[in-house]
């Protein structure tokens, strides 16, 4: 199973198109956390209204404490053998998710990781045009420290072994994207 993140803050402009891209993955042994991060517009009611629909849906909401907690919230709740963290203002290719596993699983990495767009419609992720990268953590780690590559530093985009965060949490008060 893979645990989906999506932390949300007043994104109702966006969250549908979001949570549809991830219901509809052709992956779906899919646990899909959604933490509602004390949003005052519709955002919560739009989470409960996708988890009455899908069963594989859990919504938490709380009070606002930033990104890193409310995902943090959720890696706690998290079952999957896997993490997969999607921000409530982006959305995926409906394949995305059993792409990034497959490769991950073919080449026995701790990470799976693609690249993305920043603008654009897509329908299906191609391996062979995205540019998709598999690491272990050391190798992961020189990216994120000495080569100082943002598509390294984001979490999103990438599928991760969930031990990867069993002494790991993610610190408060920083803006990770």
């Amino acid at each position: 199973m893979i645990s989906v993140i999506v932390p949300v803050f007043n994104t109702e402009k966006y969250l549908h198109k979001c949570l549809n891209s991830i219901v509809s993955q052709t992956y779906k042994d899919l646990e899909i956390i959604v933490v509602d991060d004390g949003s005052f517009d519709n955002s919560p009611r739009i989470c409960d209204e996708f988890a009455q629909k899908d069963n594989r849906i859990k919504v938490v909401h709380k009070n606002n404490e930033g990104v890193s907690v409310a995902r943090n919230t959720a890696i706690d709740m998290a079952s999957g053998e896997y993490l997969f963290f999607v921000d409530s203002d982006d959305y995926m290719a409906h394949n995305m998710i059993e792409v990034l596993y497959k490769d991950l699983n073919k080449n026995n990495a701790d990470i799976s990781m693609c690249d993305f767009r920043t603008e654009g419609e897509f329908e299906d992720f191609d391996y062979n045009k995205n540019n998709s990268v598999n690491m272990n953590s050391d190798i992961a780690l020189k990216h994120l420290y000495i080569d100082a590559d943002f598509n390294f530093v984001i979490l999103w985009a990438k599928l991760f072994k969930k031990s990867l965060f069993d002494n790991i949490r993610l610190l408060a008060n920083i803006n990770m994207r």
